[in-house]
Formats: structure tokens, sequence, C-alpha cells
């Protein structure tokens, strides 16, 4: 691409210094205090100055593709942005909605002025911010994209915790994608410094769902592990306890205590799909049978004591 002639870049910056003139009056536009017919006026003042200045542009464009033997794409880019910006404009005026008609009448000047200084290949800190805050919203789409991803494989491992995700996760990602768009908006606008406060702070409320979604991984580990060792460790302690003193009372309990297994069984299969609740009311269950058996055993103790102590009377034993 050749060098950009003197000429040229007169042509292009006086044509970007009537854009500039142009920004500030589209700013008043925008007050609250104007009357409706007020509105009506400026924004249909502000779509002729946009109709003209997209005239304008495009011709300018056409002639530096000439003069340079080619522009950068991105010009060309901003300009079809800046063109829908100006339709967009056209249309809400025509439907009457002066205010916002005006709104999306400026954003298309800004981007008609980006696109210029694109085509001329000048580099502001604006242009080199703008670049950047772009890569950084890319990444925040992305990492967006990862949450959901995890919220998605973390509800298909353990089921039980919907109603957790549904409070605790689902509403900062939800945040963090609408942040997403409000910082694509002022990127649109030129507002830089504010692009990189919003995406700030999307990219922390991606982060903070991705904490709380490790905080209840965790406690369902936890659960998890802690079922399982009283599957295996205590109910094989309880069972034990259960057998001896049956065998020392001369009955067995060896029917209650397989059902008891078969129900500790379902609780290992509901663990391995993730449905730790259901598999924790299997555990408080068996617990249940448990204590009846040991107070079954406790009656038959007593009542074998009693039993014992009429012999001994009988024989005259003290």
């Amino acid at each position: 691409m050749r060098m950009l002639k003197p000429l040229s870049a007169a042509m292009v910056i006086l044509l970007l210094g009537s854009i500039a003139a142009a920004i500030p009056i589209t700013l008043a536009d925008q007050e609250e205090t104007s009357s409706e017919e007020e509105l009506k006026c400026k924004a249909e003042a502000l779509i002729q100055l946009l109709n003209q200045t997209a005239e304008k542009v495009g011709d300018t464009l056409v002639f530096l593709n000439e003069t340079l033997g080619g522009v950068a794409s991105e010009a060309h880019e901003r300009y079809q942005r800046a063109l829908e910006l100006c339709e967009n404009a056209t249309r809400l005026f025509e439907e009457g909605n002066y205010t916002e008609a005006i709104k999306s009448g400026f954003k298309a000047l800004q981007m008609f002025k980006l696109c210029l200084k694109v085509a001329i290949g000048v580099e502001t800190e604006d242009a080199e911010a703008c670049r950047r805050l772009e890569a950084a919203l890319r990444r925040l789409n992305i990492n967006i994209q990862r949450a959901e991803m995890v919220r998605d494989m973390l509800l298909n491992a353990f089921p039980s915790l919907g109603d957790n995700v549904t409070e605790a996760v689902d509403p900062l990602i939800e945040e963090a994608r609408q942040l997403a768009e409000e910082a694509g908006q002022a990127l649109e606008e030129g507002n830089v410094t504010g692009a990189a406060t919003i995406i700030g702070e999307g990219h922390a409320k991606v982060a903070k769902a991705l904490a709380a979604m490790n905080r209840l991984v965790n406690s369902e580990i936890v659960m998890a592990l802690r079922i399982k060792h009283y599957i295996v460790v205590c109910f094989a302690s309880f069972a034990a306890r259960v057998r001896r003193k049956a065998g020392l009372l001369g009955f067995s309990l060896d029917h209650l205590l397989k059902e008891a297994e078969e129900e500790l069984e379902e609780a290992t299969t509901l663990i391995g799909k993730g449905h730790l609740g259901l598999a924790k009311a299997k555990i408080l269950s068996v617990k249940a049978k448990i204590q009846g058996m040991l107070h079954q055993l406790e009656k038959h103790r007593r009542k074998h004591h009693e039993e014992s102590s009429k012999t001994r009377g009988r024989h005259g034993r003290p």
C-alpha cells in the first residue's frame, strides 16, 4: 500500500474535523429538557448530517483505495457498521422515537470517525485501547461460555445441586452476559473507559460463578465421602455388633441386616448417579433400622435376664 499524499491527508483530516465538530451537537441533542418538537427538529437535522457524512466518507474511502492501492479491511467493516447505525437512526426517527434516533446517530458519527482513522493508518491511544478491549471482550464471552459448560457438567454429575446452582450460579452468569452486551455497546460508542470498567466487572462475575460452583462441588464430594464411609465402615461395625448380641441371646436378625445391606447398595448406586440427597435419605433409613434392631436386642436381653433370674430363684440360687 502506497504512502498517503499530503493533499489526501489534509482532505481526510478536514473531514475528521467536521465529524468531530458535529459530535458535541449530538450530545446536546440528547438533553431530556428538550420538547418533543425540538427533539424531532434536532433528530431530523442529525439524519441529514449523517446522510451527507456517509456520502463523503464513502467517496473518501474510494479515493483512498485508488490513491493508496487499498485500505485496511477494518475500515470498510467500520463503514458498514456506521451505515447500519444510520439506517437504525432513520427507522427510529420514522417511528417517532427521536431520542433513540439521536443516540443511534451519535454512534454512527463515532463509527465514521474511527473508519477514517483506520483508513489512513492514524494510530491513537484510544484506537489501540479499543483493540485491546475488543480482545478482552472476546475473552469475557469465551469465559462466560466456559462457565456455562462447567455449570451443565456440574448439573449432569450432581442433579441434586439444581436448586443451589439456580440460586448461586445462574444469576452471576446472567449478569456477566448482560455486562458483556453493555461493554460491546460502550465500545461502539467509543467509550473506552466505560467499556474497560464494564469488562472488568464481567470477568469478576464469571470468577464468582466459578468459585460458587467449586464450593458446591466440594460440599457434594464431602457428603459423598461421608456416605461412603458410613457404608463401608460404620455399617460393618453395626452389623457385627447386632450379630454378636443376637448370637448371645440365641436368635437371628440376619433377615433385617439383609434388607439394610440392600438399601446400602441402592445408596451406593445413587451416589454414582450424583443423587446424593436420595442416597443420604437411604442412609438415614438404614440407621433407623439399625437402631430398631438394637432396641429389639435390648428387649430380648432384658427378657432373657428376667427369665434367668426367675430360674435361679426357683433353684434357690442368690
